[in-house]
This record gives C-alpha cells, structure tokens and sequence, in this order.
C-alpha cells in the first residue's frame, strides 16, 4: 500500500472519530444533563477576512490598504446544542498561544450561558478538536488545560488532533459558506460590515455567537513561571 493511500486512510480514520466523539457529546447522563462538551477548532483564511473588499476590483482598490481581521471559528456540540461560535482578532490582538486560549476561555464562558439559558449545568468532561499546527500544540494550551482539572473546573480534558492535510471536515464546509457569502457581497467596507454580514446570513449558517475579542490575557506570562519550574 502507497503512503499516499495509507494517509487518506489515516485521515477517514480521524474523521470518523471525529464524529464519534461529536456524537458521544450529544448524549445526556441519568440526570438529563450533558456529559460532555466537543469544541471542533479551526482559523479561516485570514486574507479573506480582511476589509475593504469588493466584488469586481478595479485599478484603484487592487492596491489599497487591508485590515486584518482573523477569524477562529469552533463547532460546539454539548447536548441539545449544536452551533457554530465565530470570534474575531484584529492585528492588535497577537496570534499564538495568548489568543488560542482565549478563544477557548471566551467559547466555554458563552457555552456555559446557552447551557444555562436551557437549565443544564457545564458538563465535567471537555474535548478539543485542533488541527495538527504548532500554534495549537504549545506548553502554554496544555498548562491552562490542565489548570482547569488541577483547580476542579473540569474533571477531564481531551485534547486530539487531526494529521496534516486533513481537508472536508464541517468545519471546512462551514467556512466554504462564509466565503460564499463574501463572494456574493458586491461592498464589504470594514470588520464591523463583514461581522453584519455573517449576523445576517440564514439561518441554518448563522453563528450562535459572532464576535470580536476586544482583549486578550497575557496566559504566556501566567504559566511561564510554573512551566520553568517544571522543566529546570
């Protein structure tokens, strides 16, 4: 068998634990609560994101200037929810491991309130869904993880990751939407418009939470003391 065969067969493989555990997040305990909460995470293309744009470029807009706007997008299933939670950076806000785990802490803080709104409490057991790049495997991600268990928040965390390549996920095909959208918008003069715009979509793509973070905590600076310590 070729390597190229035994990597798409690697990738199926992935993706139907993927979907097992989706599914695993869907049940509910003896109590009627969710047991768990699935957090499917993943970026989309930054250039896309970025504003003022329009539909059919002339000589004058090909040039001008671009504002960035990343945006991190997480499919959140946990008992009867099933959304998608779109958050957005500009270039003030750093990449890295600082805006990775805010994003987590910002997708939690706004399950546990839709969780809330149906008289369920946050579930016990967590498991996030990343792609295989460095920013999402870095010391600082696994020190807030497992400050969540070590403080009594969570009692289990699952991190998985997906191979490199993997592509056709829902979370793929979800932002293939949001760039239809785009496509299809003859002016989107700003971040506040592209924001709009996705507020606007139908519902069915429509992202239960759609938002900029505003600020982002220094986590490098929390847990570099405590993760020296560990490995000096």
């Amino acid at each position: 068998m070729s390597n190229n065969r035994l990597h798409l067969d690697q990738q199926r493989k992935q993706r139907d634990d993927l979907e097992a555990r989706r599914k695993k997040a869907k049940d509910l305990g003896p109590d009627g609560h969710p047991i768990r909460a699935f957090f499917f995470n993943d970026a989309f293309t930054e250039m896309k994101g970025e504003t003022p744009r329009w539909k059919e470029q002339s000589a004058r807009t090909k040039g001008m200037q671009k504002i960035s706007n990343r945006i991190f997008g997480i499919e959140v299933t946990c008992g009867p929810i099933d959304k998608v939670f779109l958050y957005h950076t500009d270039q003030f806000i750093a990449g890295g491991a600082n805006t990775l785990i805010e994003v987590q802490r910002q997708a939690m803080a706004d399950l546990a309130m839709l969780l809330k709104e149906l008289g369920h409490p946050f579930p016990r057991v967590v498991n996030y869904q990343f792609d295989n790049c460095g920013e999402n495997k870095n010391r600082f991600m696994f020190a807030y993880c497992s400050k969540l268990v070590e403080d009594g928040d969570l009692d289990v965390i699952y991190l998985d990751f997906l191979v490199v390549g993997h592509t056709h996920s829902t979370i793929d095909q979800y932002f293939s939407a949001l760039a239809n959208a785009i496509r299809g918008t003859k002016f989107i003069g700003s971040p506040q418009a592209l924001w709009h715009l996705f507020d606007e979509l139908d519902e069915a793509v429509r992202p239960a939470v759609n938002r900029k973070i505003e600020v982002s905590s220094n986590f490098n600076l929390v847990y570099h003391n405590v993760l020296y310590k560990l490995t000096s």
